[in-house]
């Protein structure tokens, strides 16, 4: 069975990939992306949402001094907002938000899942 993994950056998607990773069986194909993907309606997909903030700012903090592979001009201030604001744009204008209403999808929230990850387990298998 294919099964298709999505969710914005620092939505949890790293921790339900390894999840799902355990609970596959030999035979069982797993795709994690963060984009959406066309065929997303013709096969089990679960999908990782977190409040676009925490994602921002998760994603700043980790990455302080890169913004996906590009030098930042702007080193994490929370007094200054320019870098703060060019991630925002990036997660507003991304493919995401619209495909979170995917036919049939398993639609998981990282503030429930992060915190009771053996419920999540249970859930999934």
């Amino acid at each position: 069975m294919k099964i298709i993994q999505y969710g914005s950056p620092r939505s949890g998607t790293t921790l339900l990939c390894r999840i799902i990773m355990r609970l596959m069986k030999p035979d069982d194909e797993l795709v994690k992306t963060h984009s959406y993907l066309p065929e997303m309606n013709n096969y089990m997909t679960i999908i990782s949402v977190r409040d676009i903030r925490d994602c921002i700012v998760s994603q700043h903090r980790i990455n302080s001094m890169t913004f996906y592979g590009k030098e930042s001009d702007i080193p994490f201030d929370p007094v200054k907002t320019e870098g703060l604001i060019k991630m925002t744009q990036y997660y507003l204008n991304s493919d995401f938000w619209p495909s979170i209403h995917v036919r049939g999808a398993l639609v998981l929230k990282y503030e429930d899942f992060w915190k009771n990850i053996r419920g999540t387990v249970i859930n999934l298998s």
